[in-house]
């Protein structure tokens, strides 16, 4: 089968969650022996591989990253919404190309423009790694600026043969209260390998019994990120009992520069729990590499944060939007370490 990917980027490791989850997805159909293309605006990689295509040219690329999002700030178009006016020849690779399947991660800032999709004559599958086609009052304050996206977005699906492949329950199940008549897989973003719990020579080497409680906030932009809650976890420390706030320590990760998968693993070895006070999450790739490590994780209850997380097992689900609960949940982690 000829398959055609559309993203923003392309990249597999220190990348963000939701760039590695499409990369990867292309990974399995070039593994499985499927004649496999993957359109992109941007390449994280230091060599492009053969089947990667970087669409829309230098000056495309210069619009966007120099113009473009200038002028949204002007107008006061929220950052974190792709308006998708910027084409990326998405025509022409399905004229050379002539896919039996276009898979669309839909993943980036002005990644293409939305209406090229009606060019598409073969099968649809959008991946909802992120919240692009979900957004809503109950997830953001609704603008103007996304009510447009959100029509436009909306009317080429209903012009296409969609389907959708959601990386959680709670995404399947919010997709099809929006549209009922949307076909929904399930099939969990995959993580690398090299997240597994560590050996005894691992776990000596990265922790020590006598230094802090150590917790990690990892996201890409870090504190800056508003999507991810680092204001709670603030509060969720202040709230601990004296003696365990003096001998914690906050280290975030993600805010300058994102780690490789061999140093992200290294910083899972040696911390106590993950902190994800997301506000939103379609899965949270991190949460999954971080259990995998063996390093509980702190989660409120919403969108898709929790999901995966058993309870005072190997994390803590905390009630939605209660930061003396989240607390509680760093206080179970505390506990659980000395308990170890």
């Amino acid at each position: 089968m000829k398959i055609l990917h559309i993203a923003n980027e392309f990249g597999l490791d220190a990348v963000g969650g939701a760039t590695e989850a499409a990369s990867r997805r292309f990974m399995e159909d070039v593994t499985k022996g499927d004649e496999a293309m993957f359109l992109c605006a941007e390449c994280k990689m230091k060599q492009v591989p053969p089947n990667v295509i970087i669409a829309g040219g230098p000056f495309c690329r210069f619009l966007k990253r120099h113009v473009l999002r200038r002028v949204m700030r002007a107008v006061g178009c929220p950052l974190d919404i792709s308006l998708g006016i910027i084409p990326m020849g998405i025509g022409s690779v399905l004229k050379l190309f002539a896919p039996d399947r276009v898979c669309v991660h839909w993943i980036g800032k002005e990644c293409l423009r939305y209406e090229e999709l009606a060019r598409i004559s073969c099968p649809v599958t959008f991946f909802l790694h992120d919240f692009h086609l979900l957004e809503s009052p109950a997830y953001r304050n609704e603008t103007a600026w996304d009510r447009w996206v959100l029509r436009r977005i909306r009317n080429v699906l209903s012009n296409l043969n969609v389907d959708f492949e959601a990386p959680s329950q709670w995404v399947a199940a919010y997709l099809e209260n929006i549209l009922p008549n949307a076909a929904v897989r399930i099939r969990p973003s995959k993580i690398d390998p090299i997240f597994r719990l560590p050996t005894k020579n691992e776990s000596r080497c990265c922790k020590s019994a006598n230094r802090k409680f150590r917790i990690l906030f990892c996201c890409t932009g870090g504190r800056r990120n508003p999507y991810k809650g680092y204001a709670d976890l603030e509060k969720a420390i202040d709230l601990l009992p004296e003696a365990l706030r003096k001998n914690s320590e906050v280290v975030v990760v993600g805010e300058d520069k994102l780690l490789t998968h061999v140093e992200l693993r290294d910083m899972f070895y040696s911390a106590d729990c993950l902190a994800f006070p997301s506000l939103r999450e379609t899965q949270g790739l991190v949460k999954y590499e971080a259990l995998a490590c063996g390093l509980p994780v702190v989660a409120y209850n919403r969108t898709a944060c929790a999901e995966g997380i058993a309870h005072k097992v190997d994390g803590y689900i905390a009630a939605d939007g209660d930061v003396q609960d989240f607390a509680r949940g760093l206080i179970w982690c505390s506990e659980a370490r000395s308990a170890a």
